[in-house]
C-alpha cells in the first residue's frame, strides 16, 4: 500500500463505517495494508480527521506492544460513553506526568517515574470491518476495534511492578468475569515503550493508556449497567449509551 491516495482511500471507508454504524465486510483487496507500516498509514488518516484524545490503547504483545492505537474517544466517571459500543473490557490505565520518549534500554523504574497516577477503566470495543479472517495489520488498521475509553478516579502514582490482582466485573449487579487474564499494566506500556515509534506525535504528559483487559470481552446491550471493583481503587460504573 502506498502511504497517499490507498490509504486515504481505506480511511475514508472506516470512516464512513464509523459515522453509520454499518460495518464494512472487509476492505477491498488493493487497500487492505500489508504490515504496520501500511496499517498506521490508514489509521494517520482516520486520526487526522476525527482529532487526538489524548488517550492510548498498548497490549496484546508482540507486535501489538510495538504499535500503539490512538483511541478516539474518552469519557472521564460520571461521564456518559459514547454510543454503539459492542464489547467491553475491565482494564487499568496509566497517566503520564511526562512525554514518554521510547528508549530500548527503558528500565521498568524509569517508565514508572513517567507514571503519576493510575485508574480503573473501560475499553468499550466495536469493530468496522466484520470479515473473521482479516490480518492483523488489518484489524490494526482498524484500531483493533477501539470503541472508546471510560476512566474512573485516579490514585496518585504508578501500581505495583507485577500481575494485577483479580478484579470483579459486573454486568447490572451480577458476576460477568471472563476468565482472568494476569496483566501487569507496566510491563504492557514497557513492551512498547523499549520498541516504539508511532505517527501521532508520541505520548505525551497528562494522556492516559489502558494496558491490556483483566476480565476478557464480554458483549454489551444499551441500558446494561457495568461495574468494575480493582483493588485499591474507586468502582468504576458506566451505562452502556
Amino acid at each position: 500500500m502506498s502511504p497517499g491516495g490507498e490509504a486515504a482511500e481505506a480511511a475514508a471507508l472506516l470512516l464512513e463505517a464509523r459515522r453509520t454504524g454499518r460495518p464494512l465486510e472487509r476492505l477491498p483487496e488493493r487497500l487492505r495494508p500489508a504490515d504496520i507500516a501500511g496499517a498506521y498509514a490508514i489509521q494517520a488518516q482516520v486520526h487526522a480527521a476525527l482529532g487526538r484524545s489524548g488517550a492510548w490503547k498498548v497490549s496484546g504483545g508482540p507486535p501489538a506492544a510495538a504499535s500503539p492505537v490512538a483511541v478516539l474517544a474518552r469519557a472521564e466517571a460520571g461521564e456518559a460513553p459514547p454510543p454503539g459500543a459492542e464489547g467491553i473490557e475491565g482494564e487499568i490505565a496509566l497517566r503520564l506526568g511526562a512525554d514518554l520518549v521510547p528508549d530500548p534500554a527503558m528500565t521498568v523504574e524509569a517508565l514508572a517515574s513517567l507514571i503519576d497516577a493510575h485508574a480503573p477503566a473501560f475499553e468499550l470495543t466495536r469493530a468496522r470491518v466484520s470479515h473473521p479472517d482479516q490480518t492483523r495489520p488489518e484489524k490494526m488498521a482498524d484500531d483493533f476495534i477501539a470503541h472508546a475509553v471510560v476512566l474512573g478516579a485516579p490514585v496518585a502514582g504508578p501500581p505495583a511492578a507485577g500481575a494485577f490482582p483479580r478484579p470483579v466485573l459486573l454486568r447490572d449487579g451480577v458476576d460477568a468475569q471472563a476468565p482472568y487474564a494476569p496483566i501487569d499494566p507496566l510491563a504492557s506500556l514497557l513492551a512498547f515503550a523499549r520498541v516504539g515509534g508511532d505517527p501521532f506525535g508520541g505520548m505525551k504528559a497528562g494522556d492516559w493508556i489502558i494496558t491490556g483487559s483483566l476480565t476478557g470481552l464480554p458483549p454489551v446491550r444499551a441500558g446494561q449497567v457495568w461495574r468494575l471493583e480493582a483493588e485499591g481503587l474507586a468502582p468504576l460504573e458506566a451505562v452502556i449509551a
